[in-house]
Protein backbone atom coordinates (compact mmCIF):
# COMPACT_ATOMS: atom_id res chain seq x y z
CA UNK A 1 0.00 0.00 0.00
CA UNK A 2 2.35 2.55 0.45
CA UNK A 3 2.71 5.60 2.64
CA UNK A 4 -0.09 6.90 3.85
CA UNK A 5 1.61 10.10 2.42
CA UNK A 6 1.92 8.81 -0.94
CA UNK A 7 0.18 10.84 -3.80
CA UNK A 8 0.73 8.65 -6.60
CA UNK A 9 -0.85 9.10 -10.11
CA UNK A 10 -3.12 12.18 -9.78
CA UNK A 11 -6.04 11.88 -12.70
CA UNK A 12 -7.48 14.90 -14.08
CA UNK A 13 -10.95 12.80 -14.27
CA UNK A 14 -11.85 10.41 -12.04
CA UNK A 15 -13.66 7.98 -14.56
CA UNK A 16 -9.39 7.92 -16.02
CA UNK A 17 -8.37 6.42 -12.30
CA UNK A 18 -11.61 3.91 -12.40
CA UNK A 19 -10.61 2.92 -15.51
CA UNK A 20 -7.15 2.36 -14.25
CA UNK A 21 -7.74 0.67 -11.47
CA UNK A 22 -10.30 -1.62 -13.23
CA UNK A 23 -7.12 -2.50 -15.44
CA UNK A 24 -4.95 -2.99 -12.39
CA UNK A 25 -7.38 -5.38 -11.05
CA UNK A 26 -7.10 -7.62 -14.22
CA UNK A 27 -3.24 -8.32 -13.98
CA UNK A 28 -4.18 -9.12 -10.15
CA UNK A 29 -2.51 -5.71 -8.50
CA UNK A 30 -5.38 -5.28 -6.27
CA UNK A 31 -3.46 -3.11 -3.32
CA UNK A 32 -2.63 -0.57 -6.18
CA UNK A 33 -5.74 -1.11 -7.56
CA UNK A 34 -7.26 -0.01 -3.63
CA UNK A 35 -4.69 2.93 -3.28
CA UNK A 36 -5.37 4.38 -6.62
CA UNK A 37 -9.08 4.69 -5.88
CA UNK A 38 -7.93 5.65 -2.49
CA UNK A 39 -6.12 8.47 -3.94
CA UNK A 40 -8.85 10.10 -5.96
CA UNK A 41 -11.71 9.99 -3.28
CA UNK A 42 -9.14 11.70 -0.83
CA UNK A 43 -8.03 14.07 -3.41
CA UNK A 44 -9.09 17.67 -2.79
CA UNK A 45 -8.96 17.74 -6.69
CA UNK A 46 -12.66 16.35 -6.48
CA UNK A 47 -14.99 17.47 -4.00
CA UNK A 48 -18.15 18.05 -5.95
CA UNK A 49 -20.38 15.33 -6.64
CA UNK A 50 -20.44 13.16 -9.97
CA UNK A 51 -22.36 9.96 -10.53
CA UNK A 52 -18.95 8.41 -11.40
CA UNK A 53 -17.59 8.73 -7.91
CA UNK A 54 -20.76 6.77 -6.69
CA UNK A 55 -19.64 3.74 -9.03
CA UNK A 56 -15.51 4.27 -7.43
CA UNK A 57 -17.42 4.21 -4.17
CA UNK A 58 -18.90 0.45 -5.49
CA UNK A 59 -15.17 -0.81 -7.00
CA UNK A 60 -13.97 0.84 -3.72
CA UNK A 61 -15.60 -0.82 -1.12
CA UNK A 62 -15.97 -4.19 -3.09
CA UNK A 63 -11.82 -3.91 -3.04
CA UNK A 64 -11.47 -3.29 0.82
CA UNK A 65 -13.87 -6.07 2.21
CA UNK A 66 -11.85 -8.23 -0.57
CA UNK A 67 -8.30 -7.32 1.26
CA UNK A 68 -9.50 -6.92 4.64
CA UNK A 69 -9.03 -3.06 4.49
CA UNK A 70 -11.19 -1.94 7.09
CA UNK A 71 -9.82 1.39 7.90
CA UNK A 72 -9.20 2.15 3.95
CA UNK A 73 -12.89 1.66 3.73
CA UNK A 74 -13.79 3.80 6.77
CA UNK A 75 -11.48 6.65 5.90
CA UNK A 76 -13.38 6.48 2.20
CA UNK A 77 -16.71 6.38 3.39
CA UNK A 78 -15.84 9.77 5.41
CA UNK A 79 -14.79 11.83 2.20
CA UNK A 80 -17.15 10.65 0.17
CA UNK A 81 -19.95 11.53 2.85
CA UNK A 82 -18.27 15.20 2.55
CA UNK A 83 -18.18 15.17 -0.90
CA UNK A 84 -21.96 14.12 -1.34
CA UNK A 85 -23.44 15.25 1.86
CA UNK A 86 -25.04 18.42 0.39
CA UNK A 87 -25.76 17.50 -3.01
CA UNK A 88 -27.22 13.72 -3.29
CA UNK A 89 -27.21 12.20 0.27
CA UNK A 90 -29.41 8.99 -1.31
CA UNK A 91 -25.84 8.23 -3.01
CA UNK A 92 -24.20 7.81 0.45
CA UNK A 93 -27.15 5.77 1.39
CA UNK A 94 -26.56 3.67 -1.49
CA UNK A 95 -22.92 3.28 -0.88
CA UNK A 96 -23.45 2.12 2.69
CA UNK A 97 -26.09 -0.26 2.19
CA UNK A 98 -23.82 -1.64 -0.41
CA UNK A 99 -20.48 -1.70 1.79
CA UNK A 100 -23.17 -3.38 4.56
CA UNK A 101 -24.33 -6.34 2.00
CA UNK A 102 -20.97 -7.07 0.80
CA UNK A 103 -19.12 -7.28 4.40
CA UNK A 104 -22.31 -9.80 5.70
CA UNK A 105 -22.02 -11.66 2.34
CA UNK A 106 -18.17 -11.91 2.64
CA UNK A 107 -18.53 -13.08 6.60
CA UNK A 108 -21.43 -15.39 5.90
CA UNK A 109 -19.15 -17.17 3.33
CA UNK A 110 -16.15 -17.22 5.94
CA UNK A 111 -18.45 -18.70 8.64
CA UNK A 112 -19.82 -21.43 6.14
CA UNK A 113 -16.34 -22.17 4.64
CA UNK A 114 -15.05 -22.86 8.37
CA UNK A 115 -18.36 -24.75 9.04
CA UNK A 116 -17.08 -27.08 6.30
CA UNK A 117 -13.44 -27.28 7.69
CA UNK A 118 -14.93 -28.23 11.13
CA UNK A 119 -16.75 -30.82 9.76
CA UNK A 120 -13.99 -32.16 7.55
CA UNK A 121 -12.32 -32.58 10.33
CA UNK A 122 -14.34 -34.04 13.03
CA UNK A 123 -14.85 -36.69 9.79
CA UNK A 124 -11.24 -37.34 9.95
CA UNK A 125 -11.09 -38.30 13.57
CA UNK A 126 -14.07 -40.19 13.29
CA UNK A 127 -12.48 -41.93 10.72
CA UNK A 128 -9.35 -42.19 12.18
CA UNK A 129 -11.24 -43.75 16.02
CA UNK A 130 -12.98 -45.98 13.57
CA UNK A 131 -9.95 -47.48 11.64
CA UNK A 132 -7.59 -47.57 14.98
CA UNK A 133 -9.70 -49.41 16.44
CA UNK A 134 -11.53 -47.30 19.10
CA UNK A 135 -7.73 -46.39 19.89
CA UNK A 136 -7.52 -42.37 20.28
CA UNK A 137 -4.65 -40.99 18.13
CA UNK A 138 -3.59 -37.50 18.97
Amino acid sequence: MGSRFHRGNTFQKPENALKRAEELIVVGQRGAALQTLHDVITSKRHRTWHKVLEQIMFRYIDLCVELKKGRYAKDGLIHYRNVCQQVNISSLEEVIKYFMKTATDKAEAAQSKAAEVIQCCSDCKTFLVIRTGGVHVH
